[in-house]
């Protein structure tokens, strides 16, 4: 009888222990994705403010042309850029990888040569950016974004008919 109980007693301590890690491993696990979930919002709210920013910087341009007068304010303004700082990029790069954790290392691991600018590139095209918002943001011509995007897509091994934007996508996924 005294063995029993004894027995019962243990598996009951034992059973207690192994809820107890059940239920840990579940408040990790909801952890883990809410920090997901709050890095996700982080980079749409950056990504919304990129696009804010873009329209501001048309709205400039339209002053510009109509005073020809660059202000001091107005420079402030077009070097306030988030990705044209090493540090911004920085910021971005943590936040887009909390994000999407797999990306940065998917590209890393499938293409070899790629250079800082291309990873910056290919955040953005996975953002869903236009060229004229890429450009924006990197602080460079239209033409050049066309340009690095035919590099990419060059170092990406890309097919004519395939689409850079689709491919990309692809990235944020384990394979």
């Amino acid at each position: 009888m005294l063995l029993t109980v004894i027995v019962l007693l243990l598996y009951n301590k034992k059973r207690t222990r192994d809820q107890t890690k059940i239920r840990e491993a579940r408040e990790r696990h909801a952890q883990a994705e809410q920090q997901v979930a709050d890095a996700r919002d982080r980079i749409d709210v950056f990504t919304r403010h990129l696009i804010e920013k873009n329209n501001l910087i048309d709205s400039l341009r339209v002053q510009l042309d109509q005073s020809k007068d660059l202000t001091h304010e107005v420079a402030e303004k077009l070097l306030a850029e988030p990705l044209l700082t090493e540090a911004g990029w920085e910021n971005f790069r943590q936040e887009f990888s909390k994000a999407y954790p797999v990306f940065f290392q998917q590209l890393g691991e499938r293409y070899e040569g790629l250079t800082p600018a291309m990873e910056r590139l290919a955040a953005l095209i996975f953002l869903q950016l236009n060229n004229y918002q890429i450009a924006n943001v990197l602080g460079i011509g239209k033409e050049s974004v066309a340009r690095s995007k035919r590099r990419l897509r060059i170092i990406l091994k890309l097919a004519t008919d395939e689409s850079l934007e689709d491919h990309v996508k692809t990235l944020a996924t384990r394979s």
